[in-house]
């Protein structure tokens, strides 16, 4: 058990000694290349029941990746990001889209307020889409009903 344990990428484990499972968890997380990374809604506290598993492969480890998972729209209206845990200086930390997050990092989005959408170069361009979209989607349940 001694020699298999001291060989590159092995690890001794027991189940029923309840022997390194902590390490054996962590290696694992470690291998695959995923990161959880926890939510957080403005005064609330973070919901650790669901995280947001980032992986190296899938847009890989920034804020950015983050806010993929969530809601590609958020990031037209990102203002800001604050992050707790290993990945911060302080706590929190603003951040902006290209922050690298750790395992088991707290994030909460800031968004941009009305008044900071509205002085955006393309807010007139989003607000016709948005109409547009509408509109195309009541002709479609127009033409269902006849």
């Amino acid at each position: 058990m001694d020699s298999l344990a001291r060989q590159p990428h092995s690890l001794a484990a027991s189940v029923q000694a309840a022997l390194n499972l902590d390490r054996l968890l962590d290696k694992m997380w470690e291998y695959l290349a995923i990161r959880r990374v926890y939510t957080k809604k403005k005064g609330q506290a973070p919901d650790f029941g669901d995280p947001v598993v980032l992986a190296m492969g899938r847009h890989g480890f920034t804020v950015e990746s983050f806010i993929h998972h969530i809601h590609t729209g958020m990031l037209t209206d990102f203002r800001a990001g604050l992050v707790w845990g290993s990945s911060a200086v302080h706590q929190p930390q603003t951040c902006g889209l290209q922050h690298e997050l750790h395992d088991e990092d707290v994030v909460q989005i800031l968004t941009k307020t009305s008044a900071q959408q509205k002085s955006d170069k393309d807010y007139a361009s989003r607000v016709q889409a948005h109409w547009d979209k509408l509109k195309q989607k009541k002709k479609g349940k127009a033409k269902l009903k006849t």
